[in-house]
Order: structure tokens, then C-alpha cells, then sequence
């Protein structure tokens, strides 16, 4: 089978994570191209080192630019400006590349995206569309509109895959000809940590209040009250042009626990932390799928979930498989620091290996592909 897989994202985000494990799964016995902004960046280098053909051009996701007084803001609408010279070159060598690889299937790797579906209806080939976000939700919005968007995949010879049964909810996909797969998050080859459990709580993602991160400092405030000998650690980067982490560091100041908050930035030893800590903490309003937490679980490290999206769509499926759950889920800030002091007080070894049951079964990267693979016959079975 031929497959030309469009991503918006050359770095090394969720959505690249996920495309490099079905790639990685699928590359042997497929023929694969992938058309992305920069064949340089993290994913293309590492496709590359697979054997994998990456085209380039520039090209970015198909949303309005945030607006506010920000250096950040005023990149993004710099970036959609010239998204109207750069989109159009984007589309005139995808259609070459189309026409002379001629894919069987081509795959567009994320919801905010649009680069592909006219030139698959031109030439007849099916087209599959990747939904892994509530971008609605997230306050993104899509260009020129939103109900065009959503008129969009609907469209005859597109067929869509949602990455958890909510976001197929979301969108009012169809039954019988869209489907939902889970993320193969966790790759071929790798072994779990399990380790000694040191006195920390870890969050891990974007310095963001999107990302809970505020609530998460709060509820750690009145937790460290009962339990002063425990610390937060937040690992990953921020937007220093932003001043949202100036925001978190003068709350933590006027909280008097800067000796026990640690923010690491990025770093390359996110499975050992997490084996080492307390629980994870995923304090997200709307997390479409849930990496971190399903590598948490991996690594035999509790999930302290925002009780929404695809969080709490990991922890039902746990409830349903077991009859007893695999994480401890939170709806506000005292939940969260209730399920903290839980977390304390009541270690459960069969927790955690039901929680990294329902991963080795439902969220490795060969799951994943298996299943893409199988829709991808079902599409042109159907034809």
C-alpha cells in the first residue's frame, strides 16, 4: 500500500509522537511519504532515519491567529498573514506530489488542517482525517469558519478518525464510516520504569494556564499545608514572552513555598521522574487524548485526572474493565487536593498494574497501527 501522510507539526509535539509510532509500525511493508513545513526539524530527522521519504514546504494549521498585547500574538498573526502566499505553493507541490506517487490513501495527520481533501476529490483517492483536539474549546478558531470546517469532513471520500470516543461525540461523526483509535503512545521496544517512590508530585507538559497549571499550584498550597514534606516538580518549557509564568512564580513567592516548587523546563528523563513520583497531576481543561497520563501509567505512577476528555475517558475504561479504577479523578481544586492526600495515605499495587494493564492492551503504538491499517483496508474494500 501507498500512504502520503500531511502533518503541520515538524517538531516533536503529540501529534508528531503518534504519526512517527504508526509510520514506525507500518513503514516495513508500506510505501510512505510525508509531506510536512520542515523535513529538518525533530520528526523528519528521525523519519528519515527509518528510510522514510519527507517532501517540505511551508505551510501551518488552518486558525485564526490568538489575538492580544503580546510578542507571541503578534507572531501568530504574522505567521497567518503569510500563510496566504505560503499555503498556496504548500497545495501546488502536494498536488505533484500527488500525481506522481500516486498514494492509495492520504492521511492528514490533525484536525486544523486543510491542505488535501480537494486534491484527493480531484483525483479519487480516499482521504483520511485525523480529529485530536477540542479546538472549539480550546478557543481555536478555524479558518475561514467553523461550520465550513465542520461541513468539511463530512465531505464524499473523506472518512475521519477520532482519538477517543468524546471527540467522536464531539463532532457528530458517522457511525459505520468514521471510526475511533486510541494514540499508540508507548513505541516498540520499551521497557517500563519502576522504581522507589520519592516525595514529590510531578506535572509534565507546557507551562500554560490552559494546562491547569495555575489550579495545580493552588491545590498544592493547601495541600503542603498538611503534608510541608512533599515538593512539586513541573517539568517543560514556557513562553517567555508570555507572562504567565511570571504570574505562576509571584504566587508561589506569596504562598511561601518556593522551597518546594521545582520547575525543571525540558527533559529527557520523563519516565524515570514519573516511576519516582508520588502521582502524576493533569489538571487540563480539555486534553483531547492524554499522552503523559498513559505514560505515567506505563511507569507504574498514579494519574491524578481532570474528570473530563480523554482522561476520564482512560479512567471509564479502566472502571469497565476491572470494576475499579485505574486513576483518581478530580472535578475542582479541592478534589484535586483531596486526591492528593489519597494518594499519600493509600498506595494500591493492583492500582497500578490494572492501570498499566489497560495500556499494554489498548495504547501501545502496534495497537494503534494495527487498527489504522485495518480502516484502511475497510476504505478501499468499500470503494
Amino acid at each position: 500500500m501507498k500512504i502520503l501522510y500531511i502533518t503541520s507539526d515538524s517538531g516533536w509535539g503529540g501529534s508528531s509522537v503518534a504519526l512517527f509510532n504508526i509510520i514506525e509500525n507500518l513503514c516495513t511493508f508500506n510505501k510512505i511519504v510525508v509531506f510536512l513545513p520542515d523535513k529538518t526539524g525533530t520528526l523528519g530527522q528521525r523519519l528519515n532515519k527509518l528510510g522514510v521519504t519527507c517532501i517540505d514546504s511551508p505551510f501551518g494549521i488552518n486558525c485564526y491567529p490568538h489575538l492580544a498585547v503580546s510578542i507571541s500574538s503578534l507572531k501568530s498573526i504574522w505567521f497567518f498573514l503569510k500563510s496566504f502566499y505560503y499555503v498556496p505553493k504548500a497545495k501546488a507541490k502536494l498536488e505533484q506530489i500527488i500525481k506522481s506517487f500516486k498514494p492509495d490513501i492520504v492521511h492528514q495527520n490533525v484536525g486544523p488542517l486543510n491542505l488535501s481533501l480537494g486534491i484527493c476529490q480531484k483525483y479519487n483517492i480516499p482521504h483520511v482525517w485525523h480529529l485530536r483536539e477540542y479546538q472549539e474549546l480550546m478557543g481555536m478558531h478555524f479558518f475561514p469558519t467553523t461550520s465550513l470546517f465542520r461541513k468539511s469532513i463530512f465531505s464524499k471520500n473523506n472518512y475521519n478518525i477520532a482519538i477517543t470516543n468524546d471527540i467522536f461525540k464531539f463532532y457528530n461523526l458517522r457511525n459505520g464510516i468514521d471510526t475511533v483509535i486510541y494514540d499508540g503512545v508507548i513505541p516498540n521496544g520499551i521497557f517500563a520504569h519502576k522504581c522507589t517512590k520519592e516525595k514529590y508530585f510531578l506535572y509534565v507538559g507546557r507551562i500554560q494556564n490552559v494546562k491547569g497549571v495555575m489550579d495545580i499550584l493552588i491545590a498544592f498550597k493547601d495541600f503542603h499545608r498538611l503534608y510541608p514534606e512533599y515538593r512539586l516538580l513541573l517539568a517543560g518549557n514556557w513562553d517567555t514572552s508570555l507572562d504567565f509564568k511570571k504570574k505562576c512564580d509571584e504566587f508561589i513567592a506569596v504562598s511561601q513555598i518556593s522551597s518546594s516548587v521545582d520547575f525543571l523546563g525540558q527533559r529527557n528523563d520523563i519516565y524515570k521522574l514519573m516511576s519516582k513520583a508520588q502521582a502524576l497531576i493533569v489538571a487540563s481543561k480539555f486534553e483531547g487524548f492524554g499522552f503523559i497520563s498513559v505514560e505515567a501509567m506505563f511507569n507504574y505512577c498514579y494519574v491524578i485526572g481532570r474528570n473530563t476528555g480523554g482522561i476520564k475517558e482512560q479512567f471509564d475504561k479502566g472502571l469497565e474493565t476491572f470494576g475499579s479504577e485505574i486513576g483518581f479523578r478530580f472535578e475542582d481544586i479541592k478534589g484535586l487536593v483531596h486526591a492528593m492526600t489519597l494518594v499519600v495515605n493509600e498506595y494500591s499495587e493492583k492500582m497500578l498494574d490494572n492501570a498499566k494493564n489497560i495500556v499494554d492492551n489498548n495504547y501501545t503504538s502496534k495497537v494503534c497501527a494495527e487498527n489504522i491499517l485495518n480502516f484502511y483496508d475497510k476504505i478501499l474494500k468499500g470503494r
